[in-house]
């Protein structure tokens, strides 16, 4: 993943933390501090590629140690609480496009490949000790995934462009903000809601 991305994705958190409070992530977040121990001990938990940078960590030990929770990486999820899985921001966007949060008082945050109950496959954030607000993390979660894996859109739409010698596709559109196919009429990009 581009620096660049890696980059606007810290800005986008630090504006978070500036447009609220410095606990907003919460006690138990480790965000900016790529010395801190806690990265250390997940990254070798979860056996995470040197050249993979985590940008935030949501630790959920009792001891604050890092050695389970979830990471936002350049590449995608890591996660390791009762299972581990690892899903790449592509994925998820391709597919599991639908967030739930459910649950009262421990609360989960669902992915899922399918609307509602028709789905097939499920990926569960629960955090338990890094109290944090789902909200917010589907929030991020979202743009995370529309900035990293919306670069495939844009070299699909640069590889159309150096490909079209006979100017076939001329009429085809991409979505300035995100690089997505557009269909013809679309006032709105279908997939990151930008104003065509």
């Amino acid at each position: 993943m581009s620096s660049d991305k890696v980059n606007e994705f810290k800005n986008y958190l630090q504006g978070i933390i500036s447009d609220n409070s410095p606990d907003i992530l919460g006690t138990r977040v480790v965000f900016n501090d790529a010395s801190s121990k806690k990265i250390v001990n997940f990254t070798n938990a979860l056996k995470i590629p040197q050249n993979e940078e985590i940008i935030i960590l949501f630790d959920d030990t009792l001891m604050g140690s890092g050695k389970e929770g979830l990471a936002l990486t350049s590449w995608g999820l890591r996660y390791k609480i009762t299972d581990r899985w690892d899903l790449s921001w592509k994925d998820m966007q391709e597919k599991f496009c639908n967030f739930s949060i459910e649950g009262l008082i421990n609360k989960k945050l669902k992915l899922r490949n399918g609307q509602d109950d028709n789905y097939t496959a499920e990926k569960v954030i629960a955090l338990t000790i890094a109290s944090f607000d789902l909200e917010l993390l589907k929030k991020i979660l979202l743009y995370a995934c529309k900035l990293f894996a919306c670069n495939e859109n844009k070299k699909n739409k640069e590889n159309l462009q150096k490909d079209n010698k006979n100017n076939i596709t001329k009429d085809i559109k991409f979505c300035s903000n995100c690089g997505y196919k557009l269909i013809n009429g679309d006032i709105f990009c279908s997939e990151c809601g930008n104003k065509i």
